[in-house]
């Protein structure tokens, strides 16, 4: 049967003759005795005991497994990487430490508030407490340890404790400033007086130059302004589109009056110009009616044929009223009068119109809204009607002083 080819214990592959893991210190075979070993390899002439119990080979006790890991961190150790050079000596490795443990040494102090103290002769208190009192620096290969204040070492790559940069930057400045600026600003006033010298000496050499220059004229132009007569901003219209357009301009509406203290200023015909409705307090009305012919049809006005539909704020009709009155104007226009009722709210024009042909007849039909009125507070419409009822509203508000003044008296 052959030897066993991995550890039992770990699984390490054995190479050669290895007789003992390297790795967990486990032995290849289940026993190893001094018949397997010849007299180079073992001896029991050292004065140890005879049993296999108790034997140890000479070359586990001359070179152990410690000494075999800090043979191989001397050549290579692990650090190697991080220090040398500029940083200073390694610390000891891990396996160097164990071994001067081992030998029952204690271990230097190699760090002081996490920096490494290289060559630090002062390991002891009593050192550090002298060199405190007398000021003395904890030097190193590198630099050097001092004690603050409080004890705690500060190390100073160097050996020196850094210059304050700052202010020696400060002051490079402002000696720089301090003898810079005065130069610099002749030099810029130099420059500047050169140029202003040079240009006085080109305008000074500048022949006079004769510059005619043209007055505008500022005369107002023609402007032919518009009449605006026939202008009225609160006007009504109505349009059959691509045949005419009617207007109501100027509509005004005047003081109302009761019918019965008016009834002999109008005739029977006048008074019957209101119909379909009884009517016993009314008001006059005036407007202007103006044509526009949009498709040259030749259609004009038929007044006596034309009136305006009264009606109440839900709707309902009141009366129809014809107009009393209706005169051309030079302009084209026909100023036209009517009696409507006082308490009408709603109107509507309905204008008659002939037609070129003279036979045909339509009615054009215009919104008059309340906005369109032109109040007039102080007359009733007529001369006459202005004196017969001015008199009656002054005679009756004598009446009614008297009557107050009595049941003031009484």
């Amino acid at each position: 049967m052959g030897r066993p080819r991995k550890c039992r214990i770990c699984g390490y592959r054995f190479h050669g003759n290895e007789d003992i893991c390297p790795e967990c210190f486990t032995a290849r075979e289940d026993d190893i005795s001094c018949a397997q070993f010849g007299g180079e390899d073992h001896s029991h002439n050292l004065g140890n005991a005879q049993s296999s119990d108790s034997d140890i080979f000479q070359e586990f006790k001359e070179k152990s497994f410690i000494d075999e890991q800090r043979s191989d961190e001397a050549n290579d150790p692990i650090p190697s990487s991080t220090y040398g050079g500029s940083q200073g000596t390694p610390p000891p490795t891990y396996a160097q430490q164990s071994y001067n443990n081992n030998r029952s040494q204690p271990a230097r102090n190699t760090y002081s508030n996490g920096r490494p103290m290289y060559n630090n002769p002062f390991t002891s208190r009593s050192d550090k407490l002298n060199a405190l009192r007398n000021g003395m620096p904890v030097g190193g290969q590198h630099g050097q340890f001092r004690y603050g204040p409080n004890g705690q070492q500060t190390f100073y790559p160097g050996g020196n404790k850094p210059k304050n940069t700052a202010a020696v930057t400060v002051v490079v400045v402002v000696f720089i400033c301090i003898f810079f600026v005065p130069v610099i600003m002749g030099i810029v006033s130099s420059i500047g007086n050169s140029m202003g010298s040079k240009s006085k000496s080109k305008t000074t050499t500048r022949s006079k130059i004769n510059v005619e220059i043209s007055t505008p004229d500022f005369s107002m132009p023609d402007v032919s302004i518009p009449d605006m007569s026939d202008f009225d901003a609160r006007q009504a219209s109505g349009t059959v589109e691509g045949r005419y357009k009617v207007y109501l301009k100027f509509i005004k509406k005047f003081v109302p009056f009761s019918k019965s203290d008016a009834g002999k200023l109008f005739t029977d015909e006048q008074w019957a110009s209101i119909r379909d409705g009884d009517v016993s307090e009314c008001r006059l009305v005036t407007f202007d009616l103006s044509l526009v012919d949009l498709g040259n049809t030749g259609c004009s006005f038929v007044p006596e044929k034309s009136y305006m539909a009264c009606g109440k704020l839900n709707g309902e009709s009141i009366c129809n009223s014809f107009l009393i009155d209706y005169r051309a104007n030079d302009n084209g226009s026909v100023s036209c009068t009517c009696l409507i009722p006082a308490d009408c709210k709603r109107t509507t024009a309905f204008i008659a119109l002939k037609m070129g042909d003279g036979k045909t007849e339509e009615m054009c039909e215009v919104i008059v809204r309340d906005i369109n009125y032109d109040v007039v507070k102080d007359s009733y419409g007529l001369e006459q009607l202005d004196q017969v009822l001015g008199s009656l509203s002054s005679d009756d508000t004598a009446a009614d002083a008297s009557s107050k003044d009595k049941k003031k008296t009484a």
